[in-house]
């Protein structure tokens, strides 16, 4: 299971669309309950965190995987940074500055309302959920950018694995050794979450994060076989019924998953060669359906949010992909790798 992957290439765009069309129920309805896969599964699994599932499955994977590359913190950190930062703080830029034009105060209020600069923290990964006077009347929240939560967690466990390996357990025989650890802190996670039930949500994208490690550290042991993973995608709604989807994500979605993208075919490369655009697209999806929905006068169907927020964010993405993503991240590697001494 190593090389390049075009099937993983589409695979992360698609959940980007994915992410979207989920996100439109509950934007335009107020509640996601009428979502399609939240209600087949009876309400254990929406299509938003199985996209979510797939950017953190295939982040485990990449990330153990280019570990070697890499012998100090500093180093890692400001490249992992450099990734991370700029399209993000762009698109928080964007939303500001459009939040000005929206906001029902007037714009003197809003460029001198504290609120407004403490958005700009998004940038750094720092959650900032409102806006003066900004989607104040939304059905479901006010928040301009809910998809952001993930950028911190996937950020923790890049950082866990950096950790890992300069403790020198990414290899075959000390990996097992973080198994009671992750236990542990699942468990931990779980029971602070007793009141918060937002916190339990971190618990499965981790552990498929942590699962995708396990798939790049054991890669040579695991034989990709497609009946298998047909296999193992047939058992997930039979989880579903038994009310277990959760362990069954776990357990067999991410054989399903490294079978298409590493052990089948490939495809759709002429695709690939345009660009990844999934991190800009889901970085836009969330603030682009608001306004959306905004300019509707909060009246509309979820299939006309995706139908109208989809074209919009990609082209956006498209935008931010080859003006800011690529130009930017590469001269901040190239002054990162050529100014810092490896540390």
């Amino acid at each position: 299971m190593t090389g390049k992957s075009t099937n993983l290439h589409i695979t992360r765009f698609l959940a980007a669309v994915l992410v979207i069309f989920s996100h439109s129920f509950a934007l335009t309805q107020g509640n996601g309950d009428q979502e399609w896969l939240w209600i087949l599964t009876g309400g254990q699994l929406d299509m938003g965190a199985l996209a979510v599932s797939v950017f953190f499955l295939c982040g485990g994977y990449l990330t153990a995987r280019s570990m070697n590359r890499y012998t100090g913190f500093c180093r890692y950190l400001l490249l992992r940074l450099g990734r991370i930062i700029p399209s993000l703080m762009f698109v928080v830029v964007c939303s500001v500055l459009t939040g000005g034009v929206i906001s029902t105060l007037s714009a003197k209020d809003y460029f001198t309302d504290s609120m407004t600069f403490r958005y700009l923290l998004n940038g750094f990964m720092i959650l900032q959920h409102d806006l003066p006077g900004v989607f104040e009347e939304a059905k479901y929240a006010s928040t301009v950018n809910g998809a952001l939560w993930t950028l911190p967690v996937e950020f923790i466990c890049n950082i866990g694995c950096f950790v890992a390996m300069k403790l020198g357990l990414l290899e075959k025989k000390t990996f097992k050794f973080t198994f009671p650890i992750v236990v542990t802190g699942c468990i931990l996670v779980y029971i602070a979450g007793s009141r918060i039930s937002v916190i339990r949500a971190v618990i499965r994208p981790c552990l498929l994060f942590y699962v995708g490690m396990i798939y790049w550290i054991y890669r040579e042991k695991i034989v990709p076989d497609i009946r298998i993973a047909w296999l193992s995608l047939a058992l997930l709604p039979v989880c579903s019924i038994f009310r277990v989807l959760n362990p069954g994500m776990i357990l067999f979605f991410p054989y399903a998953m490294m079978t298409f993208w590493f052990g089948s075919r490939q495809h759709f490369e002429k695709a690939s060669k345009l660009g990844d655009y999934s991190y800009a697209m889901y970085l836009w999806g969330f603030p682009v359906q608001q306004f959306v929905c905004e300019r509707s006068g909060w009246e509309m169907s979820p299939y006309l949010n995706s139908l109208i927020s989809i074209p919009v964010a990609f082209i956006l993405a498209v935008l931010t992909y080859h003006m800011i993503e690529v130009p930017v991240g590469n001269a901040w590697k190239t002054l990162v790798k050529g100014k810092l001494v490896d540390r």
